[in-house]
C-alpha cells in the first residue's frame, strides 16, 4: 500500500458526536489522498461505535494509556503519519470539503515547508440535541505576515500542515 500524500492526526476524548462530524468532514473531501490517525486517551462506547462506522480500511485507530490529554495523543499519531504532510484535526473541529484539494498544489511546491490556512471558529451549543450553531468569526490567515503570526503565538493547530 502506499503512502498517502495527507495524514490527519485526530485526538478525541469522549466526544462522540463531534468525532463523528469532523470524520465526515473528511469523508466528504475531494482530494481523497490521505489517512486518518485517530488516537483516543479514553474510550466510552458511543465513540468505540463511531470509530468501527467511521473509520475505513486504510485509517488507523490506537486507543492509549496514561494520563488523560491532547498533546500525547498528538505525538501518538504523529509517530504513526505515513503522509508526506500532516495536518491536525481535533475531534470538535473540521474542515471545508475543499481544503486538502486546495491545500495540496501548495504543498508540492519545492519550497514548501510548513503552511497554514484561514479559520473560521463557529462557537455552539454542546449541551442541546444537534449541536446548534450560536456565531461563527472568520479570521483570514493565510495572507498574513508569517512572522507576525508565529509572534503573536496564533496559528491553531488545525490550520497548520
Amino acid at each position: 500500500m502506499s503512502a498517502p500524500f495527507f495524514s490527519i492526526v485526530m485526538a478525541t476524548h469522549n466526544r462522540p458526536a463531534t468525532l463523528a462530524r469532523a470524520i465526515a468532514s473528511l469523508r466528504a473531501q475531494t482530494c481523497a489522498d490521505f489517512e486518518i490517525l485517530l488516537v483516543a486517551d479514553a474510550l466510552d462506547a458511543e465513540t468505540a461505535a463511531v470509530v468501527a462506522r467511521d473509520l475505513g480500511p486504510n485509517d488507523s485507530f490506537l486507543k492509549r494509556t496514561g494520563p488523560n490529554g491532547p498533546a500525547e495523543s498528538r505525538n501518538r499519531g504523529l509517530a504513526m503519519a505515513r503522509g508526506e504532510w500532516v495536518i491536525f484535526l481535533d475531534d470538535d473541529d473540521s474542515f471545508l470539503p475543499t481544503l486538502l484539494a486546495a491545500l495540496k498544489p501548495h504543498c508540492e511546491r519545492a519550497e514548501a515547508q510548513a503552511l497554514f490556512t484561514d479559520i473560521t471558529v463557529v462557537t455552539e451549543d454542546r449541551q442541546q440535541p444537534g449541536i446548534p450553531e450560536l456565531g461563527r468569526q472568520t479570521t483570514p490567515l493565510a495572507g498574513a505576515d508569517v512572522n507576525t503570526l508565529w509572534v503573536k503565538n496564533f496559528i491553531p493547530l488545525h490550520c497548520l500542515a
